[in-house]
């Protein structure tokens, strides 16, 4: 049997290899990037492509009407955007970040960015000094990643499993994020000082891997869907939650508005790349962007939008995916 596989910490599967009926592996081929196996003729002929994934992470913000790109590696993955629209914090999911990815900071004036560490998902704090990550490892963890000096320190996981929506409370001192037992999700906070996290709402949807800061500004809701894919408001007093209407199926969250009555959502699967902002208590929404990248040569989806509570910043990512096919001989 033939395959094309990774070997280590790759990100992608750059070698075909064979395995006999003994269960005895070879390397027959490797290659930079990318390597699909498609076919192996009869007579020996393979029949393959190399595959270039790559991520594009562009800013938009009232001194750069046309898009500043914050790209770094190859696939970053747009994560967080900070209040004030200075600073995104991304995930390496290509080659570069390998398989248990790379969270860096970049600011938005365009100035080299910063490692801070593992992980695939993460949120900056209020303060600006630490950043709410989520790890690759099975089961994922929890970890607090300074931004400057210091150590990085891990939440304590209760019985939770699985971790997706970082984020904060507004005062910074607690963590709040969507988790799973294995058996359904919810949403959590947890102090930072420890003790174990506390559900606040029933049992939820999950959110998407790269939505973030689910909590309202003032602290008051948090914004989810229910298992059904409705949309509500759950306080965190634990009073009586409130239906969000006018939000489609298809949309996701993109962040709050400084009212602390609206939220800004984004379809992902159409260009132009439309932002709208919601409003709670009209029921209203209304368009505040529409965005084309302006190459569409093998535009894939958009995968994460942020915009800050003043709706002046936009920060988003895409993928796109371009192929080229070949025929191989003499593999053996």
């Amino acid at each position: 049997m033939w395959f094309s596989a990774s070997e280590g910490n790759e990100g992608w599967a750059d070698q075909i290899r064979a395995l006999d009926p003994s269960g005895k592996q070879r390397m027959l081929l490797r290659l930079p990037g990318f390597t699909r196996l498609h076919d192996v003729a009869r007579d020996g002929r393979v029949l393959l492509s190399k595959e270039e994934w790559r991520g594009e992470l562009p800013f938009v913000g009232p001194k750069n009407a046309k898009p500043l790109d914050l790209s770094w590696l190859d696939n970053p993955v747009l994560c967080d955007l900070s209040g004030d629209g200075n600073t995104v914090i991304f995930s390496e999911v290509g080659a570069a970040g390998g398989s248990a990815y790379l969270l860096y900071l970049r600011r938005t004036d365009g100035s080299p960015a910063v490692r801070l560490g593992e992980g695939f998902s993460g949120a900056i704090s209020p303060d600006g000094q630490h950043v709410l990550a989520i790890t690759a490892d099975n089961p994922a963890r929890l970890v607090v990643l300074p931004i400057g000096a210091g150590e990085a320190r891990f939440l304590s996981n209760g019985n939770l499993k699985q971790y997706v929506a970082p984020g904060w409370t507004p005062d910074g001192k607690q963590a709040a994020f969507a988790g799973s037992d294995g058996h359904g999700w919810r949403f959590f906070v947890q102090d930072m000082e420890g003790g174990a996290p506390r559900a606040v709402t029933p049992e939820i949807a999950a959110p998407g891997y790269y939505e973030a800061q689910f909590i309202s500004l003032d602290g008051k809701y948090v914004w989810t869907r229910d298992a059904e894919g409705n949309c509500w408001l759950y306080p965190l007093d634990g009073s009586a939650a409130r239906p969000v209407q006018g939000l489609q199926a298809e949309e996701g969250f993109a962040g709050w508005g400084a009212d602390n009555r609206s939220v800004f959502v984004f379809r992902s699967d159409t260009y132009p790349l439309k932002i709208y902002e919601i409003d709670f208590m009209s029921d209203q929404r209304k368009m505040i962007k529409e965005i084309m990248p302006e190459d569409p040569v093998g535009l894939d989806l958009a995968n994460s939008v942020r915009v800050s509570p003043d709706g002046q910043h936009i920060a988003y990512a895409y993928s796109r995916s371009l192929s080229e096919l070949y025929v191989v001989t003499g593999l053996k």
